[in-house]
């Protein structure tokens, strides 16, 4: 793994009052991903698992802005 991969990622997102706007190319389906540790994650799931651990069986993670 790359040593600044976090740093990478975390440049391609625009940080505004309500949303963090990922910058960075999108997919077909206009979504941020990225592959990290062997897996493919969409931009959010990977923010919020730096940011908070696993994300639990069951629980939906989304976001709040209107945008993909």
């Amino acid at each position: 793994m790359r040593q600044n991969f976090e740093a990478d990622i975390l440049r391609r997102v625009r940080k505004t009052k309500t949303c963090w706007l990922w910058t960075g190319k999108p997919t077909t389906s206009g979504y941020g991903q990225a592959h990290y540790r062997g897996k493919r994650w969409s931009i959010h799931r990977l923010l919020y698992t730096w940011k908070h651990g696993t994300i639990p069986p069951g629980m939906v993670s989304d976001h709040k802005c209107p945008n993909r």
